[in-house]
């Protein structure tokens, strides 16, 4: 009979894919831009410590995102840059949701 040690068992945070258009004010897409994600520090999660989080996605020429994913209930600063120009951050809590559009992140999960 083999036995086998113990197998530890690392609990990860349920995660929502963040994807869709991304629109100027005057709701024009915004093509080639870049999306910036930052948790900025450690945060608990259903009793689960996630450190802190930096990626960056693209949008495609017709200004949508290339899809990101984001852990339940995160606390994120999102930044957009594009053409030069770098909009103000705006901060965000992730939504118990399995996909959902970056509008719909800055209105915590409602909306279209």
């Amino acid at each position: 009979m083999s036995s086998q040690g113990p197998v530890n068992v690392v609990p990860t945070p349920r995660m929502a894919t963040v994807s869709g258009a991304v629109l100027a004010l005057d709701a024009t897409p915004l093509a080639n831009a870049t999306v910036t994600f930052n948790s900025l520090v450690q945060q608990i999660l259903s009793g689960i410590a996630v450190q802190p989080i930096i990626t960056s996605r693209r949008t495609d020429s017709n200004g949508i995102l290339q899809p990101v994913a984001l852990p339940w209930g995160l606390t994120v600063i999102v930044k957009v840059s594009w053409n030069g120009v770098t909009y103000p951050p705006t901060q965000a809590i992730v939504p118990e949701m399995d996909s959902l559009t970056l509008s719909q992140l800055f209105q915590g999960g409602s909306g279209n």
